[in-house]
This record gives C-alpha cells, structure tokens and sequence, in this order.
C-alpha cells in the first residue's frame, strides 16, 4: 500500500511538471542565471521592475505604448551587449525578457479587451485596437497553441466576430434603398419582414453572445430598423408617386392606366398601413400619399372623360 502512495505522488509530480512545461508562454531553453556581473544584474533587474509595473498598469487604459517601449529597452540592450557577457548569455537574456513582456503584456491587454467589452459604450477607437492588436499577438511565436491565453483570444475572435456580424446587418438595412420605378415593380415587403424579424431576434436574445449584448450603440441601432425600412419605404412610395404623376396622357386608354399604373400603385400604398410598421408618422404620410395619388386618378378621369 505504501508503495502504491509513492507512485500515486510520484504520477502527481509528473503530471504538475508536465502541466507547467507546457503553460500558455513557451519556457526558455535555457535557466535564468545571473552571470555575477553587476552591470549586467542592475540592467536585467530595471527591465524586469519596468514589465512589473507595466503588469500593473489599470484595465482601464491600454498600455501599448509601454510596452512598444520596453521593448525598445531589451532590444537596445541587447545590441549593446548588456544583458550577458557572453554572446550566449546576452542572446538567452533577451529571449527571456522578451517572453515574459509578451506574458505580463498579454495577460494584461486580455483583461484591458474584456474591461471594454463588460461596458456599455464600445468605443469604435477600442474596437479597433483590440481587433489589430489581438490579430497581432495571437500571431506571436511565444503564444502556444490551446493555452488559456490562447483560449481567451479565441474568445475575443468570437466576441468580435459577432459584433462583426450584427453591425454588417445594420449596415444593409441602413444602406437599404429602391429606385425601380415601373408599375410592375414593388417594394420587397417580404424581405423586409425577415430583415426586421432578425432585429427582433438578435434584441430578444441578447445580441447572441454575452458580451456583445453590452453594446449600447448596437442595440440602439437595431431597435432603430423598422423605422430605418420604413422610411425607405416611404421614399420609395412618395418618389413613385412622382414618376408617374401626369403621365395618364401618355397612355392609350383610361382602362390601360387604371389597370396598370393607378391602381396597382394605389394598392402599394394601402400595404404603409397594413400593421408592420410603428412610427407614430405612418398614419399623417399614408394620408399625403393617398390624397397625392387619388388627385391624379381624379385628374386622369377628367383627362379621358371631359375633353
């Protein structure tokens, strides 16, 4: 039974030591070893203090600027050679250095990208840092692959990408508009059903993702869809309106123009109010639109029937 213990511990050992091998930041080849010299102690130690303090830099702000700059440090002192006094030890310094700046800088942009994404405002400047400096990092040879790290920047790809996804719909709806103008063509009602029922469904399911459901601007924008295809739906039918107002003369006969340009735009009006839209105006503009175009079947009727 003892002997069974000691292997049970001896397996543990094993197993811890295997996990911290392979821990999200690659470990160096090589063990720190101070080479003795103080020159080279007192420089190792100040840029160890300077990624120290960039670790406790808030989640607030973002640190690149701190980090561009110790950067900047390692790579002049490993040029001048104050890292080791051997080319070897200079060289394993600066490996070293470099991954731990790249550990305490990651760890601290994670929390820094996840303090954005727990508030309301998501700023279109912040995005757009953690966007190109997420791509940046996770491409970095010192990240190893299934890591925790590498597992939160995953999470970010999904945050953003369905961030990506709900602003893309946003920008078709408000990009949305129709300009065919011939008595056969109509506004895609159905379509607009669907595009307006996906807004619905991304607001009544938090914006599908626990995160991107913070976002204050977008939900503001997708409440903001029915009157944003409303209106384009109104233009639509008041620009008709227009195009074909005073044509009835072009036409061979008043049964002609009633058949195919009156009254099928006559029957597109009627659908402004038929219950899918809200907006307090519908009413005031079905009521123009209506008064508009039954002006020109009245002028159309004296056209045909009292020359």
């Amino acid at each position: 039974m003892r002997v069974i213990k000691v292997l049970i511990v001896l397996i543990a050992i094993c197993a811890i030591a295997l996990y911290v091998k392979n821990s999200y930041i690659k470990t160096v080849a090589v063990q720190n070893v101070r080479s003795g010299n103080s020159e080279v102690e007192k420089k190792i130690d100040e840029i160890e203090a300077f990624i120290k303090e960039l670790s406790q830099k808030p989640d607030s702000e973002f640190c690149k600027e701190s980090f561009n700059l110790i950067s900047y440090y390692i790579e002049e002192a490993h040029k001048e050679r104050r890292l080791g006094v051997s080319t070897v030890e200079n060289d394993q310094w600066r490996e070293n250095l470099s991954r731990q700046l790249y550990a305490a800088y990651t760890d601290k942009f994670i929390k820094q990208a996840f303090y954005v994404f727990n508030g309301s405002g998501w700023n279109e400047g912040d995005i757009k840092f953690i966007r190109e400096e997420h791509a940046l990092l996770q491409s970095s040879p010192n990240l190893q692959r299934n890591s925790p790290i590498d597992v939160s920047f995953n999470e970010i790809r999904a945050i953003l990408n369905k961030y990506d996804e709900i602003l893309t719909f946003i920008n078709y709806c408000k990009s949305f508009k129709l300009e065919v103008m011939a008595p056969e063509d109509t506004f895609p009602i159905e379509d607009v059903k669907i595009r307006m029922a996906r807004a619905q469904s991304y607001l009544t399911n938090n914006l599908e993702n626990t995160y991107v459901k913070n976002c204050e601007p977008l939900k503001a924008e997708l409440k903001s869809v029915p009157d944003i295809f409303y209106i384009a739906h109104y233009d639509y039918l008041n620009n008709k309106v227009k195009h074909w107002s005073g044509t009835y003369n072009q036409v061979v006969s008043q049964k002609a123009y009633n058949e195919n340009i009156w009254i099928p735009l006559k029957y597109e009006i009627e659908i402004l109010v038929s219950g899918l839209y809200k907006t307090p105006e519908v009413n005031k503009d079905y009521d123009s639109l209506k008064a508009m175009w039954e002006e020109q079947g009245l002028e159309a009727y004296k056209y045909w029937n009292m020359n």
